[in-house]
């Protein structure tokens, strides 16, 4: 699912002003400007995005095509002539590129934020903070006991 994004630069406000990062995350790269890892992961963001909306577009005439076919009026209907079937086949395309590009593309733009968070200097200060695991899941043992599951990435 594609998500809309908000962030605040203030710190210690009971009622802080958050701001929208944009489509594309452009109005979040001014304040990543100095950080490389955080840059990186944001422009991934926003090659993700634009994937997402060629994909729709790329579906919306698949499916216009379609509905062209059906309805023209110098013939009587066909609902399966080869110009339908790639029309078709075109569109399921589409919805299963989208799964493939839905999926992170979020994840992107959560890392490009934890990058740039991880570089701050009141980030790195507790003990616990240094010391948390990158991934936490469940996993299941060969007995099918369930297991917590951590991962620790090394830097």
């Amino acid at each position: 699912m594609q998500k809309n994004f908000y962030f605040t630069t203030e710190t210690g406000i009971a009622t802080p002003d958050y701001r929208n990062a944009g489509f594309f995350g452009q109005h979040l790269r001014p304040y990543l400007a100095g950080n490389q890892e955080a840059l990186g992961n944001l422009n991934r963001y926003r090659q993700q995005k634009w994937l997402f909306v060629a994909e729709r577009l790329t579906f919306v005439g698949a499916v216009g095509l379609y509905s062209q076919q059906v309805l023209a009026l110098d013939e009587k209907q066909q609902y399966f002539n080869n110009t339908q079937k790639a029309a078709v086949g075109l569109a399921a395309f589409s919805l299963l590129s989208n799964v493939f590009i839905s999926r992170n593309t979020n994840s992107h733009f959560q890392r490009a934020v934890e990058a740039n968070n991880a570089g701050l200097p009141a980030a790195r200060t507790g003990v616990l903070y240094q010391l948390r695991p990158s991934t936490v899941g469940l996993a299941a043992s060969a007995t099918g006991q369930p297991l917590l599951a951590l991962s620790w990435n090394l830097r």
